[in-house]
């Protein structure tokens, strides 16, 4: 019945990911979290390895309904490197006992330390691949109860971590924020939000201009929400942004994630802000928590965005307009290679001539007509979620155990992930 309302859970959790009803990063990451506690205390495992195997596979199933949630990934890879964690430390127990035991055993009469050796590059070599080798581990079969409980514990710590991972990084801000600063930033977010209003509390007296991020333009509802704190917040256009920039001190942004390599997966709009940054040597700092580091590298751009709805550049109304009969009816008929050279209209041609094609087609919008068809149109407005910002336009990443330079990203990763767990699961998305 347990493993039953288990995958009733995992089949509504997907579901929702798919209808992509749970958005952001605070609310997949903590809910992912939860769901790989579940595989610990419910799944029945005689080894680690299959404990282990068990969350790659839930893991991997939870990556293919949301590929673009880079962050279920980074929290399975978590989860993974804290079960490898307690194994070893179990099988570094095991051996000292044996090798204690084996030590009684001798009647030589020479002390302890005359046995071992100095430490050597091969000596490390060797332990490493030994622990490799321990990393799928059927002897600890008899001392499962002994990490089962301190896995637990591992991941309520993760869970503790994601909590508060807001309020660490919001508790940095001091230290980032002067007097009379003027600050830019783009896109919403509670971390940089909570960022902002904590230097607030200070009582400094500081700007917050705010871009409007077209075409979702959620830079209105946060300087509302700013202005609402007592900061004085200014909303521009996008455009403005470079004008602009000649009197920004700082660039605070949030991300979607951080790659492997440094750079950022940032919503879309914000490669803009970089250049812009860069070119008037302003700092870029980025706000990110640990469970935002992907180890993986960004190999296609195409492969790991998210293309929205057109609508909100482009409405229904406008596309209404674009009729591919009533263009070609206007043009005189469509036969031959005449007629399909008129078939592409712009918006500023159609303006100079009233002959050109009917009201009310949008400028700047090309309509053509595809080969071989002669009922339809082809428009192609793509709205990307996401744009990729090279580390080396990064000044600095506040995540919640500090700040860092996007260069040492490599060694955070280390600390937090396994290099087994990097691409996990037999037919993982990743």
């Amino acid at each position: 019945m347990a493993s039953d309302a288990f995958e009733r859970e995992v089949s509504v959790f997907t579901t929702k990911l798919k209808r992509r009803q749970l958005s952001g990063f605070h609310q997949t990451a903590s809910r992912t979290a939860e769901l790989m506690r579940s595989v610990v205390v419910h799944t029945r495992w005689q080894t680690p390895a299959k404990l282990i195997e068990r969350i790659q596979r839930v893991g991997a199933e939870l990556v293919r309904a949301a590929p673009q949630e880079l962050c279920i990934g980074n929290i399975v890879r978590r989860v993974l490197h804290i079960v490898r964690e307690e194994v070893d430390g179990l099988v570094r127990e095991l051996e000292r006992a044996s090798a204690s035991s084996r030590s009684d055993a001798l009647t030589t009469g020479m002390p302890p330390s005359a046995f071992s050796t100095a430490p050597s590059l091969h000596n490390l070599l060797a332990a490493n691949l030994h622990n490799e080798a321990l990393r799928t581990p059927e002897l600890c079969s008899a001392a499962v109860h002994e990490i089962k409980q301190p896995i637990i514990d591992g991941v309520n710590e993760l869970i503790d971590e994601l909590g508060s991972l807001v309020h660490s990084i919001a508790e940095q801000a001091p230290e980032h924020i002067h007097a009379r600063e003027v600050i830019l930033t783009l896109g919403r977010s509670r971390i940089v939000e909570a960022f902002l209003k904590r230097v607030a509390k200070t009582e400094r007296p500081f700007e917050v201009i705010v871009a409007d991020t077209a075409p979702s333009y959620e830079g209105a509802e946060v300087a509302r929400r700013l202005s609402e704190a007592g900061i004085q917040a200014t909303l521009i256009t996008d455009a403005a942004v470079f004008a602009l920039m000649a009197r920004i001190n700082k660039v605070i942004i949030p991300t979607h994630a951080v790659m492997a390599d440094g750079g950022l997966l940032a919503p879309a709009g914000t490669l803009a802000v970089a250049l812009a940054a860069q070119h008037h040597s302003v700092p870029f700092v980025v706000c990110a928590g640990i469970p935002q580091l992907t180890p993986i590298f960004l190999t296609d751009a195409d492969d790991f965005n998210l293309l929205l709805a057109p609508a909100p550049i482009l409405s229904y109304d406008e596309t209404a307009a674009l009729e591919v009969n009533a263009l070609c009816d206007a043009d005189g008929g469509a036969d031959g290679a005449e007629g399909s050279a008129a078939a592409v209209v712009d918006g500023p041609a159609r303006r100079a001539g009233a002959s050109s094609g009917p009201a009310g087609v949008p400028p700047g919008i090309a309509c053509r007509q595809p080969s071989g068809r002669d009922d339809g149109f082809a428009t192609d407005s793509p709205n990307p979620a996401y744009d990729y910002v090279p580390p080396g336009l990064i000044s600095l990443l506040i995540t919640n155990i500090g700040g860092t330079h996007p260069s040492y990203i490599y060694r955070l990763l280390t600390e937090f992930y396994n290099p087994l767990d990097i691409h996990f699961g037999p037919q993982a998305a990743l």
